[in-house]
């Protein structure tokens, strides 16, 4: 959920695979417009944390998740 300018939420879906850095569009939901009851968009930018702690358990899952994929991952 987003938080919204009017102190509600708005329920934003993020497809899979949808990297850091990736901006969504809310419409209707942004500042009003100057003299006018009409609401601008509102500009969502996804900040994806990676885990810096993980346990041996979930850095073997990693591993063997990595290594079903496609793409080149350094480690």
């Amino acid at each position: 959920m987003i938080p919204t300018l009017e102190a509600g939420e708005e329920k934003l879906s993020v497809p899979a695979g949808t990297q850091s850095g990736s901006t969504f569009r809310i419409k209707g939901r942004g500042v009003s417009k100057r003299g006018g009851s009409a609401r601008g968009d509102l500009f969502v930018t996804l900040d994806v944390v990676t885990p810096t702690k993980l346990t041996r358990e979930q850095k073997d899952l990693l591993t063997k998740l990595a290594s079903t994929m496609t793409l080149k991952i350094s480690r």
